[in-house]
């Protein structure tokens, strides 16, 4: 799986600068679960990645 480097800016920082690490490690497990549920189809990994992120922040907003 490819760990996006790049991605959607805010305040001048990717979403990746934005997480803490811990978020970072979370978001590439799923994206890595997403690759896998789909038969380790290449080809969407930032998709992967984004929906991972939304994941994340999700579990975040239910948590606070």
């Amino acid at each position: 799986m490819a760990i996006r480097t790049q991605g959607a800016r805010t305040n001048g920082k990717t979403t990746a600068q934005q997480a803490q690490p811990r978020d970072v490690n979370a978001i590439a497990r799923i994206a890595y679960a997403l690759y896998e549920r789909r038969g380790r189809a290449h080809g969407f990994d930032q998709q992967d990645w984004f929906e991972a992120e939304q994941i994340v922040k999700a579990r975040q907003r239910l948590a606070s």
